[in-house]
């Protein structure tokens, strides 16, 4: 695997994994690389052919920086990927990306979820690092989704879209449920499927 020295606080994680059947699925942090690793043969590395970088709008997001990736979940055969989306020019929310991973290529489109328009632009209070991201399964057709508030705190004052909620999303009609609100930056999040418990925790 490329590895990413880092060399100062600006530079995004190296990337998140998850497994899917026999092999772990790894996408890089900086949204370049993705790979599947072969753990029941010597771990063998193969890239994935994909479209991140033609689908991902912001260039920030593909260079060190507090753009980019923020987490990973596969499920029922699909990669869904979280990430720092530029809606408009220099204005920021979080999005999602799916793609069937039964193909040899990734072939990644916009989960593009109910009333997920609104953004921060950069020259307001702005802090990428602070996006959330974290993404949590529920069942066949929901998954969570915790949304930063970019610590943009009149956001979350003025109830603005979903920054700083856990939200769920119906992953078939894209309809969303705000679950909890008033967060700055949950990157911990835990459902208990057998206890009905979503566990959430601030960074």
């Amino acid at each position: 695997l490329p590895l990413v020295e880092r060399d100062n606080q600006s530079e995004k994680p190296l990337g998140y994994i998850d497994k899917y059947n026999n092999n772990i699925i790894f996408v890089s942090g900086n949204s370049r690389y993705i790979y599947s690793i072969d753990i029941s043969h010597n771990f063998k590395i193969t890239p994935i052919n994909n479209n991140l970088s033609s689908i991902i709008s912001g260039y920030k997001n593909f260079i060190p920086s507090k753009f980019g990736i923020k987490d990973i979940l596969i499920k029922n055969n699909f990669l869904y990927v979280s990430y720092t989306n530029e809606e408009q020019q220099g204005c920021y929310n979080l999005n999602i990306l799916y793609a069937d991973l039964s193909h040899p290529s990734l072939n990644f489109k916009k989960l593009n979820f109910s009333n997920n328009k609104n953004c921060i632009y950069e020259s307001d209070r702005f802090n990428p690092h602070a996006a959330g991201g974290r993404i949590q399964n529920l069942n066949d057709s929901s998954i969570f989704l915790s949304y930063g508030s970019f610590s943009n705190f009149e956001k979350l004052i003025g109830d603005v879209g979903y920054f700083g909620k856990n939200i769920l999303i119906n992953t078939e009609d894209l309809g969303v449920k705000v679950i909890s609100n008033g967060h700055r930056n949950v990157q911990g999040l835990y459902y208990d499927s057998e206890k009905n418990i979503l566990l959430s925790s601030e960074h």
